[in-house]
């Protein structure tokens, strides 16, 4: 490499790159289909759903993901599972890489680390960027990461779940364990 080129590259040191957790919580719902899913929270919806991202992409040039956690908080009470038991869905919560999200619950349920949990009950999932070694390419703050280059958490009800539209059974907490560098 020619002293011209060298100087232009900025050499990052370890104070230039920083872990950040970010978070966002939300209501989930059924959609119009009587059964859910199955949806999706891929490590790149951080740029988007993230409450923290904005703040540290406009200080930072690049970042990864690390990590993606859901938790599934169940709303139902005792006394509304004691009333009606056979109306509470069973789901299964597993992952997938880059652009092959599961069409149906039985692509979902064929994931290795498909796990099965009732919405009345708290669970936890995550996954990292271990089974998809392009997740550690470092993306723009001001692109999107590649779809290549993401993973995501796949949810979704049985089919024969008796779920009522519109409902809420669960609140979603996402954690992304975000790197930063090259400060700006």
């Amino acid at each position: 490499m020619n002293r011209r080129a060298s100087s232009n590259l900025r050499s990052l040191g370890v104070g230039d790159i920083i872990t950040k957790r970010c978070t966002y919580a939300a209501a989930g719902g059924v959609p119009s289909a009587h059964l859910i899913g199955p949806l999706s929270i891929s490590s790149t919806d951080v740029e988007s759903n993230s409450f923290e991202f904005g703040s540290f992409a406009a200080r930072y040039q690049e970042y990864r993901v690390r990590s993606l956690t859901v938790t599934f908080v169940p709303t139902m009470n005792v006394s509304t599972i004691i009333a009606s038991p056979d109306n509470i869905p069973t789901m299964i919560v597993g992952d997938y890489l880059g652009s092959n999200a599961p069409a149906s619950f039985a692509q979902a349920l064929a994931d290795e680390r498909a796990a099965v949990f009732c919405a009345c009950s708290k669970a936890v999932f995550r996954t990292n960027w271990s089974r998809n070694p392009n997740a550690k390419l470092w993306a723009s703050t001001s692109g999107t990461i590649p779809t290549e280059n993401t993973y995501s958490v796949v949810y979704a009800s049985f089919l024969d779940s008796k779920v009522v539209d519109a409902l809420v059974y669960f609140n979603t907490i996402i954690e992304w364990v975000v790197e930063f560098r090259g400060s700006q």
